[in-house]
């Protein structure tokens, strides 16, 4: 049950928000929806869980303060100081998410119609504009703008959370690697196209069963692809797909234009056996290569996953340490992995 943010009266009162969960969880950054809409201060010293730099929360604190708030951001920190929020018209100036979709949540609190400029398109952004309508707020894109008219209404609501393509992607590439298949129950939608896209560019097939999407075939050949805000490839797939392309035969582009070099994971590729290079945003790798099982590190979600991917397709046995990050992106991803034939193990 939601209240209108007229019916709160609960001021005065800080958060402070416990480190050792906001400095590795990057949602975490969310959270400061709830005392923004309360009139609260608040504490985030450090928001963490990926690698993320000062510039990559400006989004953020551009709408913090668009919206009245008094906040002060330093390097991976932001405070709110005081103020309360109001609805407004300002561009946020976003590519991402997690900016858009907090702006989202604030905008769809308030009393009165917020106007979001410069929004982003990811389609997980619509799913949180599907997410507040549903609980009583006007909401509708056109383009990059975003209009927004609260408050959320005091209503029950069932919320269905669409199916990931991401972590559906990467199975579907655990499985192209080792010339393997996958069904599921997942039906065919354009969140999935620019997945199902770069999979037949390599030579895989993909079908629908009983409703449900399908991939089957080992990668024939080479493919290039760029990320961008959906309907563009996701960037958070591009690892993944790097990891594919280690077993395509001929060259492959992978170019990351969305979020700037996230490249963590090319030394571990480099020392499992992986024939790349980096041209300014661009990895270009050469295939097949001839893996071979070693010990590497894990960075983020995404960039772990390619590792442990091309470690399954690796002669001999492979170590990821500081693999702890998959936990935050993957319900039980070594069970999964096990359950498609893969010998993996997690330890700690």
């Amino acid at each position: 049950m939601f209240q209108p943010l007229s019916a709160r009266s609960d001021t005065g009162r800080h958060i402070a928000f416990p480190q050792h969960v906001t400095a590795t969880l990057r949602g975490a950054v969310y959270a400061l929806a709830l005392p923004a809409c309360f009139g609260w201060t608040a504490s985030m010293a450090r928001i963490g869980g990926d690698r993320i730099s000062t510039r990559s929360l400006e989004p953020h604190c551009r709408a913090l303060r668009a919206f009245g708030l008094d906040i002060r951001h330093q390097d991976n920190s932001i405070d709110i100081l005081g103020g309360r929020a109001r609805a407004a018209k300002f561009s946020i100036d976003d590519k991402g998410i997690t900016a858009t979709s907090m702006a989202i949540l604030i905008a769809a609190s308030l009393d009165g119609q917020s106007v979001i400029q410069s929004a982003s398109l990811e389609i997980e952004c619509d799913d949180v504009l599907q997410a507040v309508a549903s609980l009583g707020a006007s909401a509708h894109r056109d383009g990059r703008t975003l209009v927004i008219r609260g408050p959320l209404a005091p209503l029950e609501r069932v919320l269905r959370v669409p199916p990931d393509h991401l972590v559906w992607g990467t199975y579907a590439i655990a499985a192209a690697m080792s010339g393997g298949s996958t069904r599921s129950t997942i039906a065919p939608s354009p969140r999935f196209t620019p997945v199902t896209n770069m999979l037949q560019s390599a030579g895989l097939t993909v079908t629908t069963l009983d409703g449900g999407l399908c991939t089957s075939g080992y990668p024939a050949h080479s493919f290039n692809i760029r990320t961008g805000m959906y309907p563009d490839f996701p960037s958070d797939l591009l690892p993944q797909a790097a990891a594919l392309a280690a077993v395509c035969p001929g060259t492959s582009k992978l170019t990351e234009s969305h979020y700037g070099a996230r490249f963590d994971h090319l030394p571990g590729m480099s020392r499992l056996g992986v024939a790349l290079t980096v041209e300014n945003d661009t990895i270009v790798i050469r295939g097949p290569a001839d893996l071979l099982g070693t010990c590497v590190q894990g960075a983020g979600i995404r960039e772990t996953a390619a590792l442990a991917l091309i470690a399954l397709a690796a002669k001999g046995e492979s170590t990821i340490v500081k693999a702890e990050s998959l936990a935050r992106g993957y319900e039980d991803f070594a069970g999964t992995l096990r359950s498609m034939g893969a010998d993996v193990r997690m330890e700690g």
